[in-house]
């Protein structure tokens, strides 16, 4: 944090890079996810055997920004085109099955 308030009184402009876990989706390192003023968030599908590459803004502050996620393409010649927003899809309103099973067997075993 004090590494950020020095270079932004110097008017700098930082970029940096951190990492999530695939497997919590928790992040790693210093947490520069609390320090920064903005994430963009990149991830990745692979359904059918093809890539899908998507990409979110999850933090912007003061600035108003696009809440959806959006699937892009890399295209030589003109680096990352975002395609088309995510669509709703039933993952976003429901927990996945296995989750459910789980809620279900410990609901029956304290009742």
């Amino acid at each position: 944090y004090m590494v950020k308030r020095v270079l932004n009184r110097w008017g700098f402009t930082i970029y940096a890079t951190s990492q999530y876990a695939i497997t919590t989706g928790s992040a790693f390192g210093w947490g520069i996810e609390h320090v920064a003023d903005g994430i963009i968030h990149f991830k990745r599908t692979i359904a059918n055997g093809v890539l899908r590459r998507y990409l979110i803004i999850e933090k912007m502050r003061q600035t108003p920004h696009d809440l959806r996620a959006w699937e892009l393409d890399i295209v030589d010649g003109q680096g990352l085109v975002l395609r088309r927003p995510l669509a709703r899809r039933i993952e976003d309103e429901a927990l996945p099955p296995e989750v459910m099973e789980r809620i279900r067997r410990a609901a029956s075993r304290e009742g």
